[in-house]
């Protein structure tokens, strides 16, 4: 099996993360009752917080899977906040579950405090199967004591139900299964799971699209200059990512809405990057007789104008401007991913990164 060790190194390193399991439960118990005062006054992190709960208290009243339009700002624009059902999944089953024996207002106090320690202990216990990974059983602990004991736990705490806390929980998983030998350039199902997560990722929100951009990068170019397996490695991640980012794309809106096009949700633009990503790679695998240079740039090229050219969206602001006067006023000009890489470059120049602006905003 690709995914699969020695069966000996393999129990090995499962022992090492019982403790890290026991561990991270442990702490996450103390974390329930030492907040439980907090979550059950409803005094949350973060309004986000107060927004998805509002969300997940609307899906247990209705039983309706698709988001509706915010009665209580402007029902008449429709839905006009593009967020997903994904980190509402577990909260509304444990709802679902504690209700046949509490009632519904317990339920959810409990279910939104337990959420973020599932997602804790998982995240934790895969940070601590990398180092095991990388460099050794022994350090599978101390790597655990330190995520519980790093800033990590911001996004970890019980109530907060917004989508952060999962994407480090997805993120974690991808950085597990990255190859770290030239043998396991050769797993495909490895990559087509990586490439699941990356889709899944979006899908919960677009918030890491830099970090898998980043990281599929890196591979590419280790990939250029050492091994070209790394390069159809990506092709098949790029592959996985754009299958099931239209998987994902129907189980997120009715199918009529499929090609209506988002920059912050899972739409058909991000489909065709990942494309754009396997054109990419495939190309340049074929270009194998020309320089790296050449066959690199013309890669480039081909696989991205044409993406650009269909949906300018993922360069500007464009996708924001048609939204209603009332969400620009009192959400959108708060949030820094509203607007574009390229709209801070041309306003505070190169050495003003987005995600500084909220807080150099704040000095």
């Amino acid at each position: 099996m690709e995914l699969t060790k020695p069966s000996d190194e393999r129990v090995q390193q499962l022992k090492a993360l019982i403790p890290v399991l026991i561990l991270s439960i442990i702490f996450s118990s103390i974390m329930f009752f030492t907040f439980w005062d907090r979550v059950a006054s409803l005094d949350l992190w973060d309004d986000d917080d107060y927004m998805r709960l509002v969300q997940i208290s609307e899906w247990v009243a209705t039983g309706s899977w698709y988001l509706q339009p915010l009665e209580r700002l402007n029902p008449q624009d429709g839905q006009i906040i593009h967020w997903t059902r994904v980190p509402d999944i577990v909260p509304y089953t444990l709802i679902k579950a504690l209700s046949t024996i509490t009632d519904l207002e317990l339920a959810t106090l409990i279910s939104i405090s337990i959420t973020p320690l599932l997602y804790l202990c998982t995240t934790v216990v895969l940070i601590a199967a990398t180092t095991s990974k990388l460099f050794g059983n022994q350090y599978a602990f101390v790597s655990a004591v330190y995520a519980l004991s790093s800033y990590l736990l911001v996004k970890f705490l019980p109530g907060s139900i917004d989508h952060h806390n999962v994407q480090l929980c997805i993120s974690a998983f991808f950085i597990l299964l990255i190859p770290t030998k030239e043998a396991e350039f050769k797993y495909q199902k490895r990559a087509w799971i990586q490439g699941m997560l990356v889709a899944l990722s979006v899908w919960v929100g677009v918030a890491n699209i830099l970090f898998f951009i980043t990281a599929l990068s890196v591979l590419v170019i280790y990939g250029i200059y050492k091994n070209r397996s790394a390069v159809e490695y990506v092709s098949s991640i790029s592959l996985s990512a754009f299958f099931f980012s239209l998987v994902f794309i129907v189980c997120n809106r009715p199918y009529s809405e499929f090609f209506y096009i988002h920059v912050d949700a899972i739409s058909i633009a991000f489909s065709s990057c990942f494309l754009s990503g396997y054109i990419f790679c495939i190309t340049f695998i074929k270009l194998k007789n020309i320089s790296k240079v050449i066959a690199t740039l013309s890669s480039l090229i081909i696989s991205l104008i044409p993406t650009f050219c269909l949906f300018p969206e993922l360069l500007s602001d464009i996708a924001y401007q048609d939204n209603p006067e009332v969400l620009k006023l009192y959400w959108l000009n708060f949030i820094s991913e509203t607007y574009s890489t390229t709209h801070y470059i041309v306003k505070d120049g190169f050495l003003h990164p987005p995600t500084l602006h909220w807080y150099l905003h704040q000095q």
